[in-house]
C-alpha cells in the first residue's frame, strides 16, 4: 500500500536544496510538551485532534524530567530520508511492482496556489502509478490531511480490509 506517498518523483518538481528545506521537521528537540501539545491542536483543527491522536503523536517524542520533547527520529536522520526520497524514481519502478497495490492519496483542498499545484502534480503522478502498476487500485481519503492513519483510521481500516478481501477473492477464483 502506498499512502499518501511513494508516487511522486520529487527531484522532477525541486531541487534538493529546496525539498530539504521544505520537508525539513521543525527542530522539537527541548520544546516543553504542554506548549507542543498546544501547537498541536492549533494545527490539527477540523476535528482531527483528540485524546487518541495526542497519544499516537506523542508516542515519536521521548520525554525527559523536565517535561520537555525530543524526536526518536533525530533532525538529522529526518533529513536523510528527505535525501533518500529526493533519490528515489518512483515511476521507474512501477512496473516492477507485482503484486497487488492499493493506493490511497490524500486530498485537502488547496488553500494557495502552491498546494493547488502541488496537489495537481500529485493527481497525475497517481494516475501514472495506476496506470503503470498492473494491479493497482486508487482510493481517493477526501478532505484528509496527509496523516490519514490520525484523521480516518475507521475509514483507512475499513479500506484495507475491503482490499484485503478482494485480494482474497481473486487468489480463491484464480485456485479452484
Amino acid at each position: 500500500m502506498l499512502l499518501d506517498g511513494g508516487t511522486n518523483e520529487l527531484a522532477s518538481v525541486m531541487p534538493l536544496a529546496e525539498t530539504l528545506e521544505r520537508l525539513a521537521p521543525p527542530r522539537l528537540a527541548g520544546t516543553p510538551r504542554a506548549a507542543f501539545v498546544e501547537r498541536l491542536r492549533g494545527h490539527l483543527t477540523n476535528g482531527v485532534f483528540s485524546q487518541a491522536v495526542e497519544e499516537a503523536i506523542m508516542g515519536n517524542f521521548a520525554i525527559d524530567a523536565e517535561d520537555r520533547i525530543a524526536p526518536h527520529l533525530t533532525y538529522e536522520n529526518h533529513l536523510q530520508i528527505v535525501h533518500g526520497l529526493w533519490e528515489q524514481r518512483p515511476p521507474q519502478l512501477f512496473a516492477h511492482v507485482t503484486c497487488p497495490t492499493l493506493i490511497i492519496p490524500a486530498e485537502l483542498s488547496p488553500a494557495e496556489t502552491r498546494a493547488a499545484a502541488w496537489l495537481d502534480r500529485k493527481r497525475r503522478a497517481v494516475a501514472v502509478a495506476e496506470a503503470t502498476i498492473p494491479h493497482a487500485r486508487v482510493v481517493w481519503a477526501h478532505d484528509t490531511i496527509h496523516d490519514v492513519q490520525l484523521q480516518r483510521p475507521e475509514w483507512l481500516a475499513s479500506e484495507l480490509v475491503a482490499f484485503a478481501r478482494e485480494i482474497r477473492m481473486r487468489f480463491d477464483n484464480h485456485n479452484r
